[in-house]
């Protein structure tokens, strides 16, 4: 095992529903560009320290890339630098997609590089309710107007219009935007 020369990287999940991000040198918010277990039934009470949900965060799309960045900048920042590095990985309810990255994260720190330090700060909380997790697009307007899918998953205009056109043709979107007097 390498000699880590006292050096410390902390990495720490939360959620931001459950408060402000730590003090960090690195930040990654997991809110938006991740898909969140949050949503499937069978993983909404499980957790990131769960097998099933690592799994989940791991298979998706573009997590691996970013652990591994972030690893390496931190490993650099590490050795850069006195005093500890903190990596904080925030998502909605501290529960699963942070949870899980952070996991990674340490497991490829893991060469005595560095003391490893994790900290799971919201993985006891309560799951937050649904509506704390609908997802909202960079740059594309949160849909406020009237109907049933004020809240829902059918955040984008864009969205909703091209889920209008689908209904249409019989779309099974998750968005139930069946509005009251629409004649299409």
């Amino acid at each position: 095992m390498t000699n880590n020369h006292g050096r410390i990287i902390r990495i720490v999940s939360f959620g931001y529903g459950h408060g402000p991000a730590p003090d960090a040198e690195i930040t990654l918010d997991l809110r938006r560009r991740f898909r969140n277990p949050h949503h499937d039934p069978a993983m909404k009470q499980l957790t990131g320290l769960d097998a099933d949900v690592y799994a989940h965060v791991l298979a998706t799309p573009g997590v691996r890339d970013l652990a591994a960045a972030t690893a390496l900048a931190a490993h650099d920042l590490a050795h850069a630098v006195p005093g500890p590095i903190t990596v904080a990985c925030g998502c909605v309810g501290g529960r699963h997609r942070s949870v899980g990255i952070a996991r990674h994260i340490a497991a490829i720190l893991a060469d005595g590089c560095a003391r490893i330090e994790v900290e799971h700060r919201d993985v006891h909380r309560s799951v937050l309710p649904s509506t704390a997790h609908a997802p909202t697009l960079t740059g594309l307007p949160r849909i406020v107007g009237p109907g049933p899918f004020v809240g829902s998953d059918c955040m984008a205009r864009r969205h909703y219009d091209a889920c209008r056109a689908e209904r249409r043709r019989g779309c099974d979107c998750p968005c139930h935007h069946e509005d009251e007097g629409d004649a299409s």
